[in-house]
């Protein structure tokens, strides 16, 4: 018995283990390939072959590191040893895999057998190989972008490209041909420089138009800085001499940002001279100091950065001023300002007082012997304006006097001179007269031709200087006082142009006005008196009067390289108008009334300045601007000018005269 049971459980464990496998189903796969992309076929032979007759399901799955899908299911019905070999073919799709990727193998279930595929890899990565042209790229231009794309599984890709310069706000889209692309990317002319990543992306669609496979590449995109503009900036327009004028040079590129770099500056004096050179740093202040005589008018800033050039003006004011001091009765006058020093100055010593016409070039110095009876006095010195006080001094001397030191020998050569030449007009008047002593005349006297002589036009010394002759009238009035002033005269004069006749036909027009005309070099003065203008109120023809100069010598200007560089003040104030038997006129100012004048027209450039007076009693009838720190008012426009426009008509249509031309009216 137990021998018998031994051999049946041997038997038994025959059976499970040697004859039952050999009765069961096999399953043999076929080889998969290495790897897929999205959309790739996969296609596998299975092959049943069951040890006993079976019937069921062969069911299929892909098995994923982030999950499964059943991707084969069918019923077969096979005897023992029946072989039935099953194609195996599936899309892997979007709709099939989801996000199944990563390494994933088939998993094929018949019977009660299982086998499971080798290892393969399922992906959607594309590869990019990006080539662009160029290392750095100027604003305004294009970067040319090439490359070519291959999914993982080594397939040309036929689909998409998005390109994208991050920070810029720009997207480019174009396609693969071939598993290649090219495109271009505009680059706008006020890109800002720097350094930019840009992004390719390259994909591929299903039939639905969703992506199945993609890929990107990156790339570092420089954008140059270049300058566009160069500019200089200037704390102010104008500058009083004595203070720093404060500028910076300014280089900016296609952004508007400023950039650091060298450039040069050329600083250059009104006349067109260089005054000085120097490399700058832009951005940096850079300080001018500007000395008491320095130079007045336009100075130009230039800057200079790789042949791009800017300009810029700043005019230096004019400064008339002058020191006094007195020492060992010597008063030393010295122009410190920047402009001719032309004035006449009221010297009071102690309570005498002397006027003294001084004139003295920029930088230059006189002298002058004070002298009074001995004792000490106060001397103060007035230019109208302003009043200065020198102390008390000690003088010495016969009488009140001021000399300028060295001009004693020039005096008393000049009364050697006259005496012979007195002399000699005496010697041939005695000469002549013995003559015609000598000779006899038969016959009536012939009568003399009435003849008229024309009177010459005063100067302004001859204004000021005495009347010969007895005085028979005199009254104080109240006048207006135009000062014409040609700062280029001595240009003019020089060379052959067409300024001298508009001058004079400026001139004439006031003495058409019955006006009075003075002339001292430069200076045209003007006078006009009510009583030689019928009784009429003369500040409001004053007015008409220097705004039709005005409009003559600008009108000359317009068409002529050669300007008239000009000046006109305009002053009311009171003269003694004094009239001898010969008829005879002098004009005595009280106070500064042609001071006053000339200083506006010294101030003036290229326009008419108004007194204070003026203004004041003008106020409501004309357009003006105050000039701050000088005392007088711009003329811009007079409100009621009914006769000054008939007299504009009347002169523009007279440009077409032949006369006119002439004079140099007309091109």
């Amino acid at each position: 018995m137990r021998r018998d049971f031994a051999f049946f459980i041997i038997a038994v464990t025959l059976f499970v283990f040697v004859i039952l496998p050999s009765i069961s189903a096999e399953i043999l796969l076929g080889q998969s390939k290495y790897l897929y992309n999205v959309g790739d076929s996969f296609i596998i032979n299975v092959t049943l072959i069951p040890g006993v007759a079976t019937d069921g399901f062969m069911t299929s799955k892909l098995i994923c590191p982030n999950g499964d899908v059943e991707i084969y299911r069918s019923f077969y019905s096979l005897n023992s040893n029946e072989q039935k070999v099953v194609d195996l073919s599936i899309l892997f799709g979007n709709s099939l895999l989801g996000d199944l990727v990563g390494n994933c193998y088939v998993n094929v279930l018949y019977g009660n057998d299982d086998v499971k595929s080798r290892d393969f890899i399922i992906t959607k990565d594309i590869d990019i190989s990006l080539n662009i042209v160029g290392a750095s790229f100027d604003p305004g231009k294009e970067i040319n972008v090439k490359g070519s794309a291959k999914k993982k599984n080594g397939q040309l890709v036929e689909g998409f490209v998005e390109a994208k310069i991050e920070g810029l706000n720009q997207s480019i889209f174009a396609s693969t041909i071939g598993g290649n692309f090219n495109f271009t990317i505009p680059l706008s002319g006020n890109v800002k420089s720097g350094n930019y990543g840009l992004e390719v992306r390259v994909y591929e669609k299903d039939s639905l138009g969703v992506i199945m496979n993609e890929g990107s590449a990156g790339a570092i995109i420089k954008i140059t800085q270049v300058v566009e503009k160069i500019d200089i900036a200037i704390d102010s327009q104008e500058i009083t001499p004595g203070n720093v004028l404060i500028y910076k040079l300014l280089l900016f590129d296609q952004a508007g940002l400023e950039v650091g770099e060298d450039a040069s500056i050329v600083v250059y004096r009104p006349n067109g001279n260089i005054y000085s050179k120097k490399l700058v740093k832009s951005g940096e202040f850079v300080q001018i100091p500007i000395a008491l005589n320095t130079t007045p008018g336009y100075w130009n800033i230039e800057g200079i950065w790789e042949g791009m050039e800017t300009r810029r003006s700043f005019y230096v004011k004019e400064i008339e001023n002058a020191s006094m001091n007195i020492e060992n009765q010597t008063l030393i006058i010295s122009n410190v300002g920047n402009v001719p020093y032309r004035k006449t100055l009221e010297i009071f010593i102690g309570n005498d007082n002397e006027l003294k016409e001084i004139n003295l070039d920029v930088g230059e110095t006189k002298k002058y012997r004070v002298s009074a009876k001995d004792g000490e006095y106060e001397i103060r010195i007035s230019d109208g304006l302003l009043e200065r006080n020198l102390g008390k001094n000690y003088l010495t001397g016969n009488a009140v006097d001021i000399r300028e030191v060295g001009s004693q020998s020039n005096t008393s050569m000049k009364l050697v001179i006259w005496i012979i030449i007195l002399l000699i007009l005496v010697f041939v008047a005695f000469n002549l007269y013995r003559k015609i002593k000598k000779n006899s005349y038969l016959g009536r006297e012939p009568s003399m031709p009435n003849s008229s002589v024309k009177e010459k036009t005063s100067s302004y010394e001859d204004v000021a200087g005495k009347l010969e002759g007895t005085i028979i009238s005199g009254k104080k009035e109240l006048l207006t006082v135009i000062v014409l002033k040609i700062k280029n005269l001595p240009e003019l004069l020089t060379s052959e142009n067409n300024a001298l006749p508009a001058i004079e036909r400026a001139i004439q027009k006031a003495k058409d006005t019955k006006g009075r005309v003075y002339e001292q070099g430069e200076y045209k003065t003007i006078i006009l008196s009510p009583s030689f203008m019928g009784g009429e109120e003369v500040i409001g023809k004053g007015l008409t009067l220097a705004e039709d100069i005005r409009i003559i010598i600008e009108e000359y200007n317009k068409y002529y390289a050669l300007k008239i560089n000009y000046g006109i003040g305009m002053h009311n104030g009171e003269m003694i108008i004094e009239k001898n038997k010969e008829g005879k006129i002098k004009f005595t100012a009280v106070g500064g009334t042609t001071l006053l004048a000339k200083r506006a027209s010294d101030r003036a450039q290229n326009c008419v300045y108004l007194t204070e007076i003026v203004h004041r009693k003008m106020l409501g009838k004309i357009k003006s601007e105050k000039i701050s720190n000088e005392g007088f008012w711009k003329l811009n426009q007079i409100l009621r000018r009914d006769e000054h426009k008939d007299f504009i008509n009347k002169f523009m249509k007279k440009q077409s005269d032949e006369r006119a031309r002439k004079a140099g009216f007309v091109k």
